[in-house]
């Protein structure tokens, strides 16, 4: 993201649209007299600019991830393109090693094919690490291939929560998944390694302490005028769990590294 500068201008149409969308999901905004200053003095421009919007949007709420910011779209695509990357192996021929970097429908597809291709596999080790997220949908869609039926997550919105489920009981049954976490792992990768370690008995958490982000976010996108709006939406929960609770699931990595770790506890069990 680049720092904005003020002549970057926004139809007042698309600012009214932006606060609409705003007061209706960010759940740390408090419609109190000073914020509907704010707004007024906002809409009272003749002309809005990125920065604006972005420094109202600073002003009147307290959420880190609350974020409204100005792109280049072709850096921007070239940057996505890299974190759609796959990696996968076959270790000891009995284990699928996946490795992504980011949720979204092209590796979620991905490793369905895979999950699908390599079923007879004993083991999965999931590697999170460096993996900030993206959408829920594609996390969901993977987690429903790993999950028995179940209530999968929580979202607890501004006027509603909404709970996912597993409404089938057909899934891809491991002896044992391993899921490598460390300090970038972020978002639905939290969601997805919590999932998994509340809802099975065989998976194992290997790695440093996460990201810890609660909430989910509502994005809104234009560009043709470059910006990118980022909103929390929501606080999320499996069974009443939150993201403080995967930490204490996570084991650290010993000295030997992941993989000899991994194997130690296959071998223990046989």
């Amino acid at each position: 993201m680049l720092k904005l500068r003020s002549h970057r201008y926004i139809p007042k149409r698309l600012v009214e649209m932006l606060v609409e969308v705003y007061e209706e999901k960010e759940l740390n905004l408090l419609m109190e007299d000073s914020y509907k200053e704010k707004k007024q003095a906002l809409l009272n421009r003749r002309k809005i600019s990125h920065l604006d919007f972005q420094q109202f949007v600073n002003s009147t709420t307290d959420s880190i991830y609350t974020q409204f910011n100005y792109f280049y779209p072709v850096k921007s695509f070239a940057k996505r393109k890299r974190m759609n990357e796959i990696k996968y192996d076959i270790k000891l021929h009995d284990i699928l090693y996946i490795a992504f970097t980011s949720f979204n429908d092209e590796s979620s597809a991905e490793i369905g094919s895979l999950l699908d291709k390599y079923a007879k596999m004993s083991y999965l080790i999931l590697d999170l690490r460096n993996n900030s997220g993206g959408k829920l949908d594609a996390c969901l869609k993977i987690a429903r291939q790993l999950l028995p039926r179940c209530n999968m997550l929580i979202l607890n919105y501004k006027e509603k929560q909404v709970i996912y489920q597993k409404i089938n009981n057909e899934f891809y049954d491991f002896k044992k998944i391993f899921i490598l976490v460390n300090p970038h792992t972020a978002s639905c990768s939290e969601i997805l390694a919590l999932m998994l370690v509340q809802k099975l008995h065989n998976v194992h958490l290997i790695g440093e302490g996460t990201v810890k982000k609660t909430v989910t976010l509502h994005a809104v996108t234009n560009l043709k005028y470059r910006y990118h709006f980022s909103i929390t939406d929501a606080r999320w929960y499996v069974d009443h769990c939150d993201v403080h609770d995967l930490q204490s699931n996570i084991i650290p990595v010993e000295t030997e590294g992941c993989m000899n770790q991994i194997l130690k506890i296959i071998q223990g069990d046989d």
